[in-house]
């Protein structure tokens, strides 16, 4: 008998939408995050901080190995790792345990060029180059990408943790708004400026279809609901610059509404 797709067509929206809950809140975890590395770096001295990341970053990468794959496998003889979004805070962690040493200013542009720059090689003509490179994977290009490392042994790259990197970083350079010598009015009208102008540029470059993510967006047959879910189809193995606009952008309104709202129950 012929399988019937029609209850899969109906539930189409409603997989979308639970597809794209935890994905948003751990753009935002990473991003917030990094601004809390910057808070940690107010008390200790740089190289405390680089040693703090390096251990915290191992031993997520360790729990992701062990702990997190057997979650998934249930297998005790680790036939299959699955690296995934454990392993990517780890290694971002052990790669800005170095980056910290950098100035501040460095750090932030480091980090605006990683996530403005990484989908660069979404264009065949960079991309295609680096097609099987190993260590790109690790890096920026995997997509589940699957290896082997010993006999009946394989790992399975879900996500590249570079761009997460970028994400912490630009979490990182958010950090000096919550100095404790920074005004909260001032603070707060500048997360409304930074979250609307990251949301419009968003907006605008998404409707461009010229950058920003692998998937181009276009007008559905079956009606303006599905062009919408087509809108908003950002690829998140790795996350494209529109995916992290699209996430942090309202997240930034959201924070400096939720710190008015704080200061107002201080204040009745």
């Amino acid at each position: 008998m012929p399988l019937s797709i029609q209850p899969i067509c109906r539930l189409h929206i409603q997989r979308c939408s639970s597809r794209a809950g935890l994905p948003l809140l751990r753009t935002r975890f990473i991003f917030l995050a990094g601004t809390s590395i910057y808070l940690m770096g107010q008390r200790l001295s740089k190289n405390e901080l680089s040693i703090f990341l390096f251990k915290r970053g191992l031993w997520l990468v360790i729990l992701e190995i062990t702990v997190v794959t057997f979650g998934w496998t249930f297998n005790p003889l680790y036939n299959v790792l699955i690296l995934q979004v454990i392993w990517a805070i780890g290694a971002s962690m052990i790669l800005f345990g170095l980056v910290i040493q950098l100035p501040y200013k460095a750090i932030f542009a480091l980090g605006l060029a990683i996530v403005a720059c990484h989908n660069l090689l979404n264009f065949p003509g960079i991309g295609d180059s680096l097609k099987g490179n190993l260590a790109m994977e690790f890096l920026v290009s995997a997509n589940f990408s699957f290896h082997a490392f010993a006999p009946n042994h394989f790992y399975v790259i879900v996500y590249s943790f570079l761009p997460w990197t970028g994400v912490m970083m630009l979490g990182y350079a958010l950090g000096r708004l919550f100095e404790v010598n920074v005004d909260a009015t001032y603070r707060r009208k500048t997360l409304v400026k930074l979250g609307l102008m990251i949301t419009v540029a968003f907006v605008i470059i998404r409707f461009s279809n010229l950058y920003g993510d692998p998937v181009t967006w276009s007008s559905q047959p079956r009606g303006p609901v599905y062009t919408f879910l087509s809108f908003f189809n950002l690829n998140k193995y790795p996350p494209s610059l529109l995916f992290i606009c699209m996430t942090i952008g309202p997240a930034l309104l959201v924070l400096a509404c939720l710190r008015k709202f704080k200061i107002d129950l201080l204040v009745s």
